[in-house]
């Protein structure tokens, strides 16, 4: 595949998206989320930022998945989102478009990853997104999120340790799971999504 066909890669998540999700993202939200395969396409290769068999089919097998976690999100407050090992993106850069209101930061330890998505948010104008180049057991700040996001990072009792200091009482840890084991966590949700052959295992974790 090329930078080309990810239009048509994008048409067949978004037919999908329309289809099953019963959200609705605007032809706007649509463009960035193209615009964002696109830089993310290009840059994979030379940063390591998706593994080479992944490159072709980022559309579906990546920015499906971090789309998949905004219904999720949407149902709970998420005036400010923290995004743990942010790397490539995912999925921190498709939910700011998919929650263009909501106050973002992204914490990457990496400096070349940390400095590719400074340059994706100034390509597509996002606002009030801030990256941090930091591992987050390093990171000293007020923030205080109302939802933690994570992807591939840790496993939820790690991540919920990290982040004690920038969480509330409410806030809820929205992350991907491993394909097996359970979640022993009170009031923890374990959702197993599908798109296609792609399936992940989301958790929805109250702190």
């Amino acid at each position: 595949m090329g930078v080309s066909h990810l239009k048509k890669d994008i048409e067949r998540v978004r037919f999908e998206w329309d289809d099953k999700s019963g959200e609705t993202l605007t032809e706007f939200q649509w463009s960035l989320l193209e615009s964002y395969a696109s830089l993310l396409y290009e840059a994979s290769l030379k940063l390591n930022l998706v593994s080479p068999a992944d490159r072709d089919v980022l559309v579906r097998r990546h920015i499906w998945r971090a789309l998949s976690m905004g219904p999720f999100i949407g149902a709970i407050p998420n005036k400010t989102i923290l995004d743990v090992g942010s790397g490539s993106g995912i999925p921190a850069i498709p939910l700011k478009i998919y929650f263009p209101t909501s106050r973002f930061y992204l914490l990457e330890s990496r400096r070349k990853r940390a400095n590719f998505l400074r340059n994706v948010i100034r390509k597509l104008n996002l606002e009030d997104i801030t990256v941090i180049n930091s591992r987050v057991e390093d990171w000293n700040d007020e923030v205080v999120a109302d939802v933690v996001t994570a992807r591939s990072v840790a496993n939820p009792t790690s991540l919920r340790s990290w982040v004690v200091s920038h969480v509330h009482d409410r806030s809820m840890l929205v992350c991907t799971l491993n394909k097996s084991g359970e979640v022993n966590m009170k009031g923890a949700k374990d959702v197993l999504l599908s798109s296609g052959e792609e399936t992940m295992r989301l958790g929805i974790i109250p702190f």
